[in-house]
């Protein structure tokens, strides 16, 4: 009788700055968390601190920095470049909305995806 492996996850917790820490080293297949690795696709964080730039074909298909741009990064055709503000976009607006004005911050321009073509 042939034992079967348990295949077990090893999660990591994983800081923006990209440090990382086992929480079961008794285990062996290893999975990101998934907002990790949104963190380092186009880069939520370069949009974010404005070190990212839109390319002239990004400002064509309206990606824009702001806000807007980070849902387009993380949630792309599920809810940005349809023409109108999804219900699931207009909850996350005004999430941010309400964290912009209670840290007293503006919250810049381009707050939407609508407009923005999904890569």
């Amino acid at each position: 009788m042939e034992e079967e492996e348990e295949e077990d996850d090893v999660l990591l917790a994983v800081s923006p700055a990209g440090s990382c820490h086992r929480t079961d080293c008794g285990r062996r297949r290893v999975q990101v968390p998934s907002g990790a690795r949104l963190w380092r696709q186009l880069s939520c964080h370069n949009v974010i601190t404005g070190k990212w730039t839109p390319s002239s074909e990004d400002e064509a298909v309206g990606r824009l920095p702001g806000f807007g741009m980070t849902t387009l990064i993380i949630n792309g055709n599920l809810e940005c470049g349809k023409g109108t503000t999804t219900p699931q976009e207009q909850r996350r607006k005004g999430f941010f909305d309400r964290y912009c004005t209670d840290l007293g911050i503006d919250q810049g321009s381009n707050l939407d995806c609508a407009n923005m073509q999904p890569y």
